[in-house]
């Protein structure tokens, strides 16, 4: 942040960014000057605006409250300081963070590992987020909205505590929310508050999003049976291969392919297989996909049985709220457009239209925070879109270096 030679040190502005970051860390006076090693009385004076702390102190104050010294000193006087957002897509295998303005222009993209709590759990969750919203806070500009989309938090315990979460590593943002991906995967296809949203990436989900009320039919876990996912998908083609071996099962093509990939039989790797996360098991969606197209008949099976409980959860979450309209579909199995057009479309009912995203999901969580900041401008897609092409370029130039 680059402080205005016009600008000038104001006591009284110095002791109210006190006192707000104070309130919005949620420590009481006493608690911030036991952190500080000085009086209950010491922060009193601060936040009154009757005494002012000596450098080495303000530096130690905006230590504990997770603020830079400018924001403290100057904050409220800046009033053309640029406003910046931060979109957050977060998933089973990775979390995209995107640092960007109401004009599209995007100014920082990282990718880390997984934030969907089902999977890794909350305090890894925890730990992701705080990594790459602290990087992106690096910059030194005021954060006016986050918004993080993130597989798993259409349960509300877990929203609500990753909602408070980034208020507390972030204190200074005005607006935060935290809610499920699928409003991402909506928002990076249509703009509408009502539609349906189908993720069908490591896990799965159906849902419905009326008005901003959030439903959702599946989405149950792994263990229990997440429709069309990547790990049902998997596990049945592992379910398979052991079938063969066993001498119960029908023959297929992917048995010869997981082989190879396993450089042994499913039942010899079977210990290992048990001790790996769900990704490990979805990374065996491409030989099934391979094998259908090979015209291998249990794969087909395969394929048949996952998209016809999915499209009965689609059509079921459709009648519940008697929608008509789009189905916004997406995540890395659905962009095998082949499992659209084969099985999925024709099993849904009259009156639902398959969108398939061609922006990413992390353009539907920016999307997100514009209407929370009710900032909406015109030709934000289209920078947007070329700027996060040129990131795109730079993050696969360092991977391969």
């Amino acid at each position: 942040m680059k402080v205005d030679e016009k600008i000038v040190f104001s006591n009284e502005n110095l002791a109210k960014n006190i006192q707000k970051y104070r309130k919005a860390m949620g420590y009481s006076q006493s608690q911030l000057a036991e952190k500080l090693f000085v009086s209950e009385q010491a922060v009193s004076k601060w936040e009154c605006g009757g005494s002012t702390p000596d450098v080495m102190k303000l530096v130690s104050i905006s230590e504990v409250l997770g603020v830079s010294v400018e924001t403290l000193l100057f904050e409220s006087n800046i009033n053309n300081a640029e406003r910046m957002m931060i979109g957050i897509d977060g998933g089973g295998t990775k979390t995209e963070f995107v640092l960007f303005n109401e004009d599209g222009n995007i100014f920082q993209r990282i990718v880390l590992g997984e934030t969907n709590p089902n999977i890794c759990g909350l305090e890894q969750s925890f730990k992701v987020l705080e990594r790459g919203i602290k990087t992106l806070m690096r910059a030194n500009r005021k954060i006016s909205t986050i918004f993080a989309g993130i597989a798993g938090c259409g349960d509300e315990r877990y929203s609500a505590k990753i909602t408070k979460f980034i208020k507390k590593i972030c204190p200074a943002c005005e607006q935060v929310k935290c809610t499920s991906d699928v409003i991402n995967v909506i928002y990076s296809a249509v703009d509408k508050r009502r539609a349906i949203g189908v993720i069908c990436g490591t896990g799965s989900s159906v849902f419905s999003c009326i008005d901003d009320k959030i439903s959702k039919v599946g989405g149950w876990g792994y263990l229990l049976g997440d429709a069309c996912s990547g790990y049902a998908i998997g596990r049945g083609a592992l379910r398979a291969v052991l079938a063969v071996e066993n001498g119960i099962g029908e023959p297929t093509m992917m048995t010869d392919l997981i082989h190879q990939i396993l450089q042994s039989t499913v039942t010899e790797h079977i210990g290992d297989i048990y001790t790996r996360p769900p990704n490990y098991i979805a990374s065996f969606v491409p030989v099934v996909f391979q094998a259908f197209q090979n015209n291998d008949m249990v794969a087909k099976q395969i394929l048949e049985e996952e998209t016809s409980t999915l499209a009965l959860h689609i059509n079921h979450i459709a009648d519940r709220n008697h929608y008509d309209g789009d189905v916004v579909m997406s995540g890395s199995v659905i962009s095998r457009t082949t499992i659209v057009d084969e099985f999925i479309r024709k099993k849904l009912r009259p009156g639902l239209n398959i969108v398939i995203p061609k922006m990413p999901q992390i353009y539907g969580a920016c999307k997100k925070c514009l209407l929370i900041n009710n900032a909406q401008k015109n030709g934000f897609e289209k920078t947007f879109c070329q700027e996060y092409e040129t990131y795109a370029i730079e993050d696969t130039k360092k991977v391969k270096k």
